[in-house]
């Protein structure tokens, strides 16, 4: 998922075939999909909601700045987020499908799936909010 967004943006950089309309699109997408895996994270898991409206609250914002006409390019700091939102969405879906292997060996992660869980969603919330306010600044 978040590997051929790098991907993408790497290669339209380097064959110089970026565009403006083109990286609009990269970002409301990454948004979207965000949004859905927040969706369906906080079904079973509330603290994942918090996420989710720090993603639509910093699409608003950088919808508020593209009306304005500013500059809509991710900044480091929401590179950053986007990563490590990214890397703990995925092992919260890894280890939520964990009991259909049955696997002795990760009892204790199935155990504790709500707590690390939770522990995630405030990471990504952190990294949220330090996010959206380099935007809104």
């Amino acid at each position: 998922m978040f590997a051929t967004d790098f991907i993408d943006g790497f290669l339209a950089r380097k064959l110089n075939a970026s565009t403006f309309f083109g990286a609009g699109m990269d970002a409301l997408c990454d948004k979207l999909l965000n949004i859905c895996s927040f969706s369906l994270l906080g079904v079973n898991y509330k603290t994942m909601m918090i996420p989710l409206l720090l993603e639509l609250s910093i699409m608003l914002v950088n919808y508020s700045s593209y009306r304005a006409g500013a500059n809509v390019k991710s900044s480091k700091l929401g590179k950053i987020k986007t990563f490590v939102l990214d890397v703990l969405v995925i092992i919260s879906f890894c280890i939520i499908s964990l009991p259909v292997f049955n696997i002795k060996l990760f009892d204790i992660v199935i155990k504790n799936t709500d707590t690390i869980i939770r522990i995630f969603s405030y990471i990504i919330i952190i990294f949220s909010l330090i996010a959206l306010g380099d935007y809104i600044i």
